[in-house]
């Protein structure tokens, strides 16, 4: 029997496709399974369009009888894993330096901020992730408005597609959001990534994974078996998770060598400087006319970095307050040394680099009215554990301005139903004002979806607000502020349509958020 490697294979084909409707004569057909519809079922109409091989799991299709003799059949055990490599190896191309970002929150904004530390020193940067392409400073929203959602980790072929075409505009360094879903479907296992960053983990997608351990397991594929030899794995010191991926990586150690290094800001728990560690500590959060950032120092004790010396970086400062942000731009940071070859930084610009960064879109975006001193934030936060993560964030800076908590949400339909009511439970726990309405219902009936978010909250008798129109629920909330109040509008973030039945309905948090503000500050003028 013919052994067939990856380089024969694409010697004897001219293109290739999972989607046989896409499919050109000559191509390779990836007959992959899917969680709706079976690859194998597709192969005789690539037949018919001319596929002169076809991929596919060893066992799930008959060989048809009238396959022609030019036409390659190649079974495998994993065609997923062999149609990445194919993707990768077909377009040859991609930036020298790669790392890849997993957890369930935070990966957008880490991707963004680790983006601009690339630039700011030198080389030219992407990102590639939620937000679509990010290039040196900036991050371009080509995502494709008919879509219901874009997807995080791109398929094999438009992946590598993307890499090459950032190799050939000249760009050198490259940060990856790694989506569960683009891990567990193998979308990455053509890349090798210098470095993998957790950016943390926690309940999110059981309706894909079924569950938590296989949910788990997904995420710890980009550090088992996609870094390259002597690759640095980047995990928080407190998260359980990466606790468990260090010792499981201690016993792999002889066979990748791979590096570690921790992250940790000090006050979120055991606080003492720990070897191989990233640490943020004297984190002040500013006041009066410098609210809205935070200063803080930076220690950095890594063996595999620095030998037995102990770098301490002081006075730094980022235009945001947030917690969160600053847990994932240690982890950004992190990825920027154990990448930065060049290595030409020093205090001063890292001082003027760390003030001039962006926060990502979407990810706490703040829009303030000044007579009232009041804030409103649009986060994307549509996990139990982002949204708790933002409300204790929005009562910090609610009971330092005076004011109350107010928080606009819903769920998904069509996605993990249990998570409903902990969401419900958590805003009712954490805010002072509840508005509950809808978040892209998609086939599901937006009412029912409501009606378990706000159980618990009736249940415990917690005061509460139902307004199925999103639109007419954050306006409300917001022309109901008080002095000093924050309000927080979660689970769209950046994205600019609202899924109904089979509808995508333009929409866009911010541009209402905006637009209602701008109508309460000329009705004040009046």
């Amino acid at each position: 029997m013919t052994t067939w490697t990856n380089e024969s294979v694409l010697r004897r084909i001219e293109g290739l496709s999972s989607d046989s409707r896409k499919l050109q004569a000559g191509w390779l057909f990836a007959a992959l399974g899917g969680t709706a519809l079976e690859g194998a079922d597709y192969i005789e109409h690539a037949l018919e369009r001319g596929a002169r091989a076809i991929l596919l799991e060893t066992g799930s299709a008959s060989k048809p009888a009238h396959l022609p003799r030019e036409t390659l059949w190649l079974e495998c055990r994993d065609p997923r894993k062999r149609y990445a490599e194919l993707a990768a190896a077909w377009w040859r191309k991609a930036p020298e330096t790669l790392v890849g970002l997993t957890g369930t929150n935070g990966k957008t904004s880490s991707a963004f901020f680790l983006q601009q530390l690339w630039f700011a020193a030198g080389a030219r940067s992407a990102s590639l992730g939620t937000l679509g392409v990010g290039r040196d400073d900036s991050i371009d929203d080509n995502i494709d408005k008919k879509q219901d959602s874009a997807l995080t980790t791109a398929e094999p072929m438009e992946l590598h597609a993307l890499l090459a075409s950032l190799a050939e505009e000249g760009v050198s360094h490259c940060a990856l959001e790694a989506s569960s879903h683009g891990l567990a479907q193998r979308r990455l296992d053509g890349v090798r990534f210098k470095a993998g960053v957790l950016t943390g983990l926690s309940r999110d997608h059981l309706d894909y994974h079924k569950s938590w351990e296989a949910y788990r397991a997904a995420k710890a594929r980009l550090f088992h078996e996609l870094l390259e030899e002597g690759g640095w794995m980047i995990v928080p010191k407190d998260d359980p998770f990466a606790q468990q991926l260090i010792r499981e990586m201690d016993k792999k150690a002889t066979d990748k060598k791979v590096k570690i290094m921790q992250t940790h800001v000090a006050g979120e728990g055991a606080d003492e400087p720990a070897d191989d560690t990233l640490q943020a500590f004297d984190v002040v959060r500013q006041k009066g006319c410098q609210a809205g950032r935070t200063r803080f120092s930076l220690r950095l004790r890594c063996e595999n970095f620095c030998g037995d010396r102990e770098i301490v970086l002081e006075g730094l400062e980022v235009g945001f307050e947030e917690s969160f942000q600053l847990r994932n731009l240690l982890g950004a940071f992190a990825a920027f040394l154990t990448t930065d070859r060049g290595g030409a930084w020093n205090t001063a610009w890292l001082r003027k680099t760390m003030q001039g960064l962006c926060c990502a879109r979407g990810r706490m975006e703040r829009f303030q009215h000044s007579r009232l001193a009041a804030r409103v934030y649009v986060d994307y936060a549509h996990t139990p554990q982002a949204l708790e993560e933002v409300l204790r964030e929005g009562r910090r800076l609610a009971r330092r301005q005076g004011g109350r908590l107010g928080c606009v949400f819903g769920c998904g339909g069509e996605r993990d139903r249990d998570k409903r009511a902990l969401m419900g439970r958590i805003a009712g726990r954490l805010a002072d004002r509840v508005v509950v309405t809808d978040d892209n219902p998609r086939g599901e009936d937006a009412a029912s979806i409501r009606r378990a978010i706000v159980q618990p909250l009736r249940d415990e008798g917690i005061a509460y607000e139902e307004i199925g129109e999103r639109k007419r629920a954050i306006e409300h909330a917001i022309a109901t502020m008080g002095t000093g109040d924050v309000v927080i509008v979660a689970g769209k973030g950046h994205e600019q349509g609202q899924r109904v039945g089979s509808r995508l309905i333009p929409f866009d948090d911010a541009a209402v958020v905006r637009a209602q503000l701008d109508r309460m500050s000329c009705a004040e003028k009046v």
